[in-house]
Parts: C-alpha cells; structure tokens; sequence
C-alpha cells in the first residue's frame, strides 16, 4: 500500500491536483500509523493537513486531526491527542459530519478516561451516543453504551451497568452487529 500511495503521489504532484496530494498524504500517514512508522506518519499527516489547510478543505483538514490523533495516542501522547480530537470534532461539526463528529466524542471520551478523568469522559461519550442515537449508528451507539458501561464501577450502580449491557446486547442480536463484550 505504501508503495501504491508512493507512486500516486508522483502522479499526482506531476500534474499539479493539490486535493490528490493531499488525499495520498492522509493515506500515507494511515499506513504509517499502521505499521508503528511514528516519524514517517507524523511527517505524511503534517504534509497532508498543511495542503488541506491551504485549499480549504475542511474535510480533508478533519480527516487529517483523526490520523494525526492516532498517531498521537499511539506515541501515548494523550494530550496532543485530545488536542487533535477537539480541533475535529469542531471541524466536523461546522461541517455537519454527524457520524465524524460522534466519532471524535467517543474517541475524547477514551482518551479522558486514559488521562483519569472521569467525568469528561462520560460528557464526551454522552454527546457521541446522543448523535450516534440522532442518525440511527447502531453500531456507533453500541460501541459507545459498551464504553460509558465500562466507566461504571461493578460496586456501585450495578444495575445501570447492567441495563446498559443488556442494550448493547439487544442491539446487537436486533441489526446483527459484532461487538466484543
């Protein structure tokens, strides 16, 4: 893939189309990431937000902070990270990428969990299974009931953490979803 993306690359600078280098860079950045090459997904996704950022293609520009925030998390740089999520989510939501947006809340929420902070956490996933809920992503909601299920401690409302389960569960027999448990 890599070298795919290489070649496309050459192409698409060769005939000038900024957007087909900018997309190519994004692709560049995954695959990096991908294959735990830090340094190289760093370079392709700041290559790859600075030509998005320069043709105005917030799209492109969100697409970007998502890869960039991975990168971050997997370098275990949780607050640039959040930092990256937040600038998203703000994108996404000018936008009105509903699904991209609800994405980043959940994504917020995992990394304020990791940080110890609980109660943004909830806030963040809240808000993703809000919109998840809004555009019927039911693997979305799942996934996002599974995670505000696991900040739920088994000693204190365990019932809520149970209903919780039991949804995740409905939902999951109901649209046939594949959820680990």
């Amino acid at each position: 893939a890599i070298q795919a993306n290489l070649q496309a690359l050459d192409l698409f600078t060769k005939i000038g189309d900024r957007h087909g280098e900018a997309s190519v860079w994004a692709n560049l950045a995954a695959c990096f990431q991908q294959t735990s090459q830090l340094e190289k997904g760093f370079d392709a996704c700041e290559r790859a937000l600075k030509i998005s950022r320069d043709l105005g293609d917030l799209e492109g520009e969100a697409n970007s902070l998502n890869t960039l925030a991975a990168l971050y998390e997997e370098n275990l740089d949780y607050d640039k990270a959040q930092e990256a999520l937040e600038m998203a989510a703000e994108i996404n939501g000018k936008i009105e990428d509903r699904s991209g947006q609800a994405t980043n809340f959940h994504n917020l929420g995992v990394i304020a969990s990791i940080l110890n902070d609980a109660e943004l956490a909830v806030t963040y996933l809240t808000l993703a299974l809000e919109i998840r809920r809004q555009i019927n992503d039911y693997h979305g909601t799942a996934k996002t009931i599974l995670e505000i299920a696991k900040r739920i401690p088994d000693s204190d409302d365990s019932k809520t953490k149970q209903e919780l389960l039991k949804e995740v569960r409905t939902l999951c027999q109901k649209y046939d979803l594949n959820i680990i448990m």
